[in-house]
């Protein structure tokens, strides 16, 4: 098999290194050039300025403005159907944090006044609820760290596609041909 591939390479470094050979071409060989014909010229001031018309928007601007609010940045994007999605997920992770904390506080006294000298464990119970609702109220804050972040890209990626054309009008297609198949493009 080795052989068989060192061949195979010796071959096409052979066939490419030819490949770049330059012949020369005797001068009567040549076809006779053709006649120079005036082309007119253009001057800059003939040359007239047209602006793009493609409205764009800046990503690291959505970035920022949805890293300083969340919502900001699909707002800025004009995704606007975007913003309450994000500040509800937002609020809801929010109000699960405060709400979990609050129930942690609350079986953390439960549990602490349940230990005394008799039993220095405690109520193992509340000791289990306590543990339960801190880690409830942890796992809000990684879910809320999440969608900050993905609110984050999502604002980048609709600046960085915001000119993009999705429209009806311009579309490709693969169509089945005799030859195997052939490639549509409508624009």
């Amino acid at each position: 098999m080795r052989p068989r591939l060192l061949i195979v390479c010796f071959l096409l470094s052979a066939t490419a290194a030819f490949a770049q050979v330059e012949t020369a071409v005797p001068q009567e060989e040549m076809p006779a050039q053709r006649e120079e014909t005036a082309v007119p010229q253009l001057e800059a001031k003939d040359i007239e300025r047209v602006e793009d018309s493609v409205e764009t928007k800046s990503p690291l601007g959505a970035v920022l403005r949805s890293a300083v609010l969340p919502g900001w940045g699909q707002f800025y994007n004009e995704s606007y159907w975007k913003v309450p999605i994000v500040l509800g997920i937002s609020g809801w992770m929010i109000y699960g944090i405060i709400s979990e904390h609050q129930n942690f506080l609350d079986y953390r006294d439960r549990y602490e006044a349940t230990i005394t000298e008799d039993n220095p464990a405690g109520d193992l119970r509340l000791k289990r609820f306590r543990e339960f609702y801190r880690d409830n109220r942890d796992t809000y804050g990684w879910w809320l760290l999440v969608t900050y972040l993905l609110q984050i890209a999502d604002a980048y990626v609709d600046a960085a596609l915001f000119s993009f054309d999705v429209s009806e009008e311009s579309s490709v297609t693969l169509l089945p041909a005799p030859a195997g198949a052939a490639i549509q493009w409508r624009f």
